[in-house]
């Protein structure tokens, strides 16, 4: 196989996690160059000449192909410190009283929508204390105790494994988030195109 593959994938993940995985396909493939475009901005496929980007979102209906790849779940978190300062709050409505990272990216950043045990639905507002547009850029005052974040589970798995996160509000979840390749709307991919969607779902949809 030869030839070009560009491909857009999020900042943070495709560090961590793509660009390993990247890295073996070279090796199995070196007669592809791999042209990775790092953003968290939304990338238009078709007017930008991608062959593929990968998503962590709610898709919306569209013309691009989508390939789901697993669920991705948002923590409510927060150091230690920051509750122990601050206070944990028990409910969505006492976050308009905490200091919080704003995610620029999202469509509304600042607002939360979150669901209870009951069902209930609410849109939770936060005060913003740093505003990012990449999430890693976050971690720091996170883990410093100076706000509360709402992350993707690759993100603050570790910090609430090993003690350094708090699972703020844990009973009242977020819509769940999909990782999936997208593709132009043609059914027709190069096979270098299909052999690196290939290579990407099998060591992504184990994660």
């Amino acid at each position: 196989l030869s030839g070009t593959v560009r491909i857009a994938v999020p900042m943070s993940f495709g560090l961590s996690a793509v660009a390993p995985l990247i890295a073996q396909f070279m090796a199995l493939h070196p007669g592809i160059l791999i042209d990775m475009h790092l953003s968290d901005a939304r990338v238009d496929l078709v007017d930008q000449g991608f062959d593929m980007a990968l998503r962590i979102a709610v898709l919306p209906d569209s013309s691009l192909r989508a390939i789901r790849l697993r669920t991705v779940s948002l923590y409510l978190i927060a150091a230690p410190g920051y509750c122990a300062r601050h206070g944990t709050p028990s409910h969505p409505a006492e976050l308009e009283a905490h200091k919080a990272v704003h995610y620029a990216n999202s469509p509304q950043p600042g607002l939360w929508p979150l669901t209870g045990p009951d069902g209930t639905r609410v849109l939770a507002r936060s005060q913003p204390a740093l505003i990012v547009n990449n999430a890693d850029a976050a971690m720091p005052a996170v883990f410093d105790g100076q706000c509360i974040a709402a992350l993707p589970d690759f993100f603050c798995m570790e910090g609430l494994s090993d003690g350094r996160l708090v699972h703020l509000l844990p009973e009242w979840r977020f819509e769940p988030l999909t990782l999936s390749i997208v593709t132009p709307p043609s059914p027709h991919r190069p096979a270098r195109v299909e052999a690196l969607i290939a290579w990407l779902r099998k060591g992504l949809q184990g994660e």
